[in-house]
């Protein structure tokens, strides 16, 4: 099934690969085939034929975002390299898995594997075919293998169903990147933490340069002479003075007082003794 697309944008079905306008879609399906054992496998032979800058090598990308393709954190490309660089003509660029079932789930997943690309007769391509000889007058030609299942993968038979996808395209590969959700999901994991630390680290500071009696909850706190004061210290001279000099105003209130009431009580017996 070959599907092409006008903008960029994302299959509604795994793999979900990334397209672009300069890409097509070609999904591979295998629906009721009868197979020729009861253990069935497949091998798929692909074909790159292309000019002076023929399609070579397969790079494999690794990445640590599984969201649009669950448990495959991998992704292959099958580009030119000139010079140890794509040169950014063309690509074929896949996910090494397939799935068993139209709708599927994470457990009908299969892994494929593929082999190196290997050079082929490019005379022998362009006799089969009058496109190939409408484009190229010489030929370059690669060619590789895929493989679907692995050693205590279920078979073919199992389902008779087989669907693998693969986008092809011109100039340079599509780039998977984080979505928003992902991004803001990382932000709060990441940001949270060190907020925290943060505060935290402010907290400690201004807990050092306030004097430690306002935080103190110590039973210190109901001694008299003033909670958490360390003796000696200039804070707790000054209390202290002002302790005394209240001590003295108080002493001086209660000392008139009584030498008014005498005075009171004299003039009275003086007053009493003349009449």
């Amino acid at each position: 099934m070959l599907s092409v697309f006008e903008s960029e944008g994302r299959g509604n079905s795994w793999p979900r690969l990334l397209h672009t306008a300069n890409s097509s879609q070609v999904g591979v399906w295998l629906d009721g085939v009868s197979p020729r054992a009861a253990r069935s496998r497949f091998l798929l032979e692909l074909q790159a034929v292309g000019g002076a800058y023929p399609l070579n090598t397969v790079e494999v990308r690794r990445t640590i975002d599984d969201e649009f393709t669950p448990s495959i954190f991998k992704v292959s490309q099958w580009v030119s390299l000139v010079n140890g660089s794509s040169d950014g003509s063309g690509f074929v660029q896949w996910k090494p898995v397939a799935y068993r079932r139209l709708d599927p789930a994470l457990e009908d997943a299969t892994p494929c594997r593929h082999t190196d690309p290997q050079p082929q007769s490019g005379e022998a391509a362009a006799a089969v075919s009058g496109l190939i000889r409408a484009f190229f007058t010489e030929p370059e030609t690669f060619g590789l293998n895929m493989s679907f299942g692995l050693a205590g993968e279920p078979f073919y038979n199992s389902t008779k169903f087989l669907r693998w996808t693969v986008l092809v395209g011109t100039g340079s590969p599509p780039i998977d990147s984080f979505s928003p959700l992902v991004l803001s999901m990382m932000a709060v994991g990441l940001g949270t933490p060190m907020i925290l630390l943060l505060l935290g680290g402010v907290c400690v500071c201004i807990r050092k340069r306030v004097p430690g009696w306002l935080w103190s909850s110590s039973p210190a706190d109901n001694d008299p002479q003033g909670p958490g004061l360390d003796p000696g210290s200039g804070l707790d001279l000054i209390l202290s003075r002002r302790r005394k000099q209240s001590c003295v105003l108080v002493s001086e209130s209660t000392s008139n007082k009584v030498e008014d009431e005498n005075n009171k009580q004299s003039s009275f017996l003086q007053i009493s003794l003349k009449s």
